[in-house]
């Protein structure tokens, strides 16, 4: 597992420490492993390929080499557990904004933490909290964000290949990928310095790929439900009138949701 660790400067004051290797189990993992050993918020972690990428609910994250900007972010916000939700969807809003000023290409969001282009998924965010016993704040977070640049060889797996996509019909240059990097940095950072006044909750509403469309919605030991979206709330939770003219907010910790054909 190659390593080399760099400062990446984006202005005269954004520095991000970086260590980018050829290949990982999970950039999540090793983001976990740095802040136990103390690492300081800011550090990015990059891959080209993982072995074992995660997704929310125990779910993979298809991360083949060559194809995707794979990282993971640390960063040890002063923050109550249940604002860790903000780093999730401000990550979702800055990404998008990123991937469209760089490709010109609409970027949505699927609630709460994926990025589509058009009908395809182009891009997962997983954020994970380690506390210390006894704390009511994280002793870190982990935000992980992995972009699909190009398919890989050979097509996606079966399970993804219809809801999968990318954001370049080949692999682009290492500039590309770079200014990529650069851009989701920027973007998430101006919102992470502000994160309790929410300043990215109107920029993620306005991309929002469900509101007013039909959803499924999908709770562990409960029977699917159908609803449409009708609004998403100022705590980022999701507003949905059933069929039977409840309305219910979801909490993305509760449930998941799929875009109903």
């Amino acid at each position: 597992m190659s390593m080399t660790e760099y400062t990446l400067s984006i202005g005269p004051e954004l520095c991000f420490p970086v260590r980018s290797y050829s290949s990982v189990t999970s950039t999540n993992q090793l983001a976990k492993e740095a802040a136990d050993g103390g690492a300081p918020d800011g550090l990015v972690i990059l891959a080209d390929h993982q072995t074992a990428g995660r997704g929310r609910r125990t779910h993979s994250f298809y991360s083949p080499e060559h194809t995707g900007l794979y990282m993971s972010l640390l960063l040890r916000p002063n923050i109550p557990m249940q604002d860790c939700l903000l780093i999730t969807t401000a990550a979702a809003a800055s990404t998008a904004r990123a991937i469209e000023a760089l490709t010109g290409q609409p970027a949505r969001i699927k609630w709460v933490n994926d990025i589509f282009c058009g009908s395809r998924k182009v891009c997962g965010i997983l954020t994970e909290a380690t506390t210390v016993p006894g704390a009511d704040r994280p002793n870190a977070v982990i935000l992980g964000i992995g972009v699909n640049l190009a398919p890989p060889s050979g097509g996606f797996p079966p399970d993804i290949e219809n809801t999968a996509g990318a954001l370049f019909p080949e692999l682009p240059s290492a500039q590309t990928r770079r200014e990529l990097l650069q851009q989701i940095l920027t973007e998430f950072w101006s919102y992470y310095l502000n994160l309790q006044q929410k300043p990215f909750l109107e920029e993620y509403r306005r991309r929002s790929l469900v509101i007013g469309q039909p959803v499924r919605i999908l709770q562990p030991g409960r029977d699917p439900e159908n609803a449409v979206a009708v609004a998403v709330e100022d705590d980022f939770s999701l507003r949905v009138l059933l069929e039977n003219g409840e309305l219910r907010s979801l909490s993305s910790g509760d449930v998941s949701i799929r875009v109903r054909d």
